[in-house]
């Protein structure tokens, strides 16, 4: 029993530290690069499918593309960059993911969520984080918990991956469409009266 113990409270102690890891790695662009992370926020509410197809796209390509690097001599040397690149962009899109995340989880309960923006990213995580934590904690039903944690930090990687293409890592906004201007009617000429 001892034994069991100590496996399973050493397995709850790499579970959170992973957690937290994952908390300070999204924590980072919030603080240090703000306008990114609302502009890459502001490209996924704003066109939620193309961010999503442009997600699903570089998530499938990117073994393929890092594969023919690999195999041009001239491209070896850029393989770890283009790896940085990679982590740098799912870390961002996934700060703009839990920005979103969290805005849409306290408009459902009616309830105002946290000022600043840290604050917001973290609230965002800690609910993908709760799910996959009670989910390991929680007999019966723990498992779909986690599947659904598991599920929705899988979707907003690759969301916020096509939102960290879209605005060129953040640096450039989305701006909204312009409303639709009333068609105005095309009137015939006047009549000239016949001397």
């Amino acid at each position: 029993p001892w034994l069991l113990g100590g496996l399973l409270g050493l397995g709850l102690l790499v579970f959170l530290s992973l957690l937290a890891t994952g908390a300070v790695l999204l924590l980072l662009p919030a603080v240090f690069f703000p306008k990114n992370v609302e502009n890459a926020a502001a490209a996924i509410s704003g066109d939620m499918w193309r961010a999503c197809g442009i997600g699903a796209l570089l998530v499938v390509g990117f073994f393929p593309g890092l594969l023919m690097v690999v195999v041009s001599v001239l491209g070896i040397p850029l393989v770890p960059f283009a790896l940085m690149l990679y982590a740098a962009a799912a870390a961002l899109g996934l700060s703009a993911f839990s920005l979103v995340l969290q805005a849409r989880f306290f408009e459902g309960i009616k309830k105002t969520g946290p000022a600043g923006l840290p604050g917001k990213v973290f609230a965002g995580y800690a609910l993908m984080a709760g799910l996959m934590f009670f989910g390991k904690v929680i007999p019966l039903v723990g498992g779909v918990l986690s599947l659904i944690g598991f599920m929705l930090l899988a979707f907003g990687t690759m969301l916020g991956l096509g939102a960290a293409w879209m605005t060129r890592m953040g640096n450039q906004g989305r701006a909204a469409p312009a409303p639709a201007q009333p068609a105005q009617p095309v009137l015939p000429p006047p009549v000239q009266p016949v001397p």
